[in-house]
């Protein structure tokens, strides 16, 4: 700003009416230049003058809480963030706020925004639209016209408006929620509702691999469901393992929810919940010490709104804790308040190192069976075979391949009164063979453990390399099939279709109910919290992008330990049939 400029600036009346336009042109140029570095330094200060927000069908200015402040500080300075949180607190809007500050106040920036569909993704552009169409002319062409250019301006396809808003060489566009489009996208990455995303794990590898190579930031936003991808990506975060910065979002961070809440102090005193820090409300609501007249009334009414669902589901919309964002909240076949509470006891050992667990590959060594240590290992081996105990174990099986589905064994021991205990689990992408090799193993390092593998599909060819080698292996007690008249048919192995499917899951869930099954994995429980019924209310199985695979194979594994309490099997070698050789 020059001697002459400064000098006119002072002469003005207020800055008020410069930014209404009132002065001379001398005025209004040297006005202009002392906003735009003010804004340009302070994305918070700008957005607090210029941003404005879609509220109940309105167009409202937008009066930024004190976490929204926050997030834009932790984004200017170049922190990149993952966040879980409840609904309706606009961290999406707040993140979109952000990319259209830098794309404005920078020469080429570049944001991608991926949500878990295209229309999704159109609507976080959406949000800001309301501020680019009220922002002054002058600031829209100098970023328009910074390079020399002005792309908002150039004729595209019909439609494209909502798929791209451009200044100058920055701009800021919707990509497709494919593990491509992250691969080949820019230097700055906002991931919003992540846990909706399929194949979100190389979504997030990509992403950050594209924001350490480029040097951009990112935000990777959702409301918890469960310990999906997801949840690993945020723990790792808690841990300073991938250089993002952890926020949990509770439903008190907007302010307007505590209106009328009162705190009760340990001392005894009810104050207004207003005068208390974040932290400190925090701490109240986990100990019952925070009285929310909003809180009260949006469980009632959801309750109410949703007869089926459970305190659970309300809490993992509305989290007060990190634990509670985490709750499962689906359609699920089970009972989500029991696969709630038992995730809830897994994670309370996790915290308190409790929780028994060796990750890593089974291979025989010169004492017997052992568990080689490896971080990336299929094997998740909670407690080791104790001399003279049974074990029971499930298995289920896919064609493999690396885009196929999952292989999964469970490895339950019996215990008293027909409960069992999950020792051992085993998930990985691999063909029959190989599969039908770790579960070999398995079951001879669990004391010769019973192994109840499914039938159909691969399960012929996993059952063909398991007969060959072992022993104990489950048998049907009927076998209602045609070809069953003109030749005989190997019995082994459980057949899965839609007579004894039901069943099977069924039991499943009666063994939930009566707290039958001890659990350690907790990627076993999210498996069973997401295991939904289907629309036409008779099949059941995961929902799109997600996998069941530790399901059936924990049926197929109580379904063993069923078949020794009921039938009370010979766990003994058999001689095979003429066709089985």
């Amino acid at each position: 700003m020059t001697p002459a400029e400064r000098r006119a600036l002072l002469l003005t009346v207020t800055l008020g009416a410069l930014a209404e336009g009132k002065g001379s042109l001398t005025q209004q140029r040297a006005y202009q230049e002392l906003e735009w570095r003010k804004c340009e330094r302070d994305v918070v200060y700008w957005a607090e003058r210029y941003a404005y927000i879609v509220h109940a069908g309105r167009i409202i200015k937008w009066h930024l809480w004190p976490i929204q402040k926050q997030i834009l500080r932790d984004l200017q300075n170049g922190i990149p963030i993952v966040g879980v949180k409840a609904r309706q607190l606009g961290v999406t809007s707040t993140v979109a706020l952000y990319a259209l500050w830098d794309c404005i106040f920078h020469d080429a920036t570049v944001w991608d925004n991926l949500s878990s569909s295209e229309e999704k993704a159109k609507d976080i552009l959406k949000r800001v639209q309301a501020t680019k169409d009220r922002l002054p002319n002058w600031m829209v062409e100098r970023a328009s016209k910074r390079a020399g250019l002005n792309l908002d301006n150039k004729k595209r396809d019909k439609g494209d408006s909502i798929k791209r808003i451009s200044f100058g060489l920055s701009e800021m566009k919707i990509a497709t929620s494919t593990v491509k489009s992250v691969q080949g996208a820019s230097n700055n990455i906002n991931l919003d509702e992540a846990t909706l995303h399929s194949d979100l794990k190389r979504k997030l590898q990509h992403m950050f691999a594209t924001l350490e190579g480029g040097g951009g930031i990112g935000a990777v936003i959702a409301n918890g469901n469960g310990e999906d991808d997801f949840f690993w990506f945020y723990q790792a975060a808690k841990r300073g393992d991938n250089g993002f910065k952890p926020y949990f979002f509770w439903w008190g961070d907007a302010p307007y929810r505590l209106n009328g809440a009162i705190l009760t102090t340990r001392e005894g005193k009810k104050l207004p919940a207003q005068r208390f820090s974040r932290d400190e409300l925090l701490a109240a609501m986990n100990s019952g010490r925070l009285d929310s007249p909003w809180y009260k009334t949006m469980e009632k009414r959801f309750l109410m709104k949703h007869p089926e669902a459970d305190i659970f589901a309300f809490k993992a919309i509305y989290p007060s804790n990190e634990q509670e964002a985490f709750y499962i909240s689906a359609n699920s076949r089970f009972s989500l308040a029991i696969v709630n509470q038992l995730m809830d006891e897994i994670r309370l050992k996790r915290e308190k190192d409790e929780l028994p667990v060796q990750y890593g590959d089974l291979e025989l060594g010169r004492d017997g069976y052992e568990v080689i240590p490896r971080t990336n290992g299929a094997w998740r081996v909670f407690m080791e075979p104790r001399p003279g105990h049974k074990y029971v174990a499930g298995i289920d099986s896919a064609a493999g391949g690396n885009a196929g589905d999952y292989s999964a064994i469970e490895m339950l021991e019996l215990l008293e009164d027909g409960a069992a205990r999950q020792v051992a689990v085993y998930q990985a992408r691999v063909e029959p063979p190989v599969l039908a090799y770790e579960a070999i193993k398995a079951a001879k390092w669990y004391n010769d453990a019973y192994l109840v593998p499914e039938a159909n599909y691969t399960g012929g060819l996993l059952i063909d390399h398991i007969k060959a080698e072992y022993w104990n292996v489950y048998m049907r007690k009927q076998r209602l099939d045609k070809a069953y008249i003109s030749f005989p048919i190997s019995n082994l192995g459980f057949w899965t279709d839609s007579n004894t499917k039901p069943k099977l899951i069924g039991n499943l869930a009666t063994a939930l109910a009566r707290g039958d099954i001890e659990f350690f994995d907790s990627k076993t429980l999210d498996e069973l919290g997401h295991y939904e019924i289907k629309d036409d209310g008779l099949r059941t199985g995961a929902p799109k992008g997600m996998t069941d695979d530790l399901v059936m194979a924990l049926a197929l594994a109580y379904e063993g330990v069923m078949d020794i309490e009921i039938y009370h099997v010979n766990q003994k070698p058999r001689e095979l049939a003429i066709w089985e050789e």
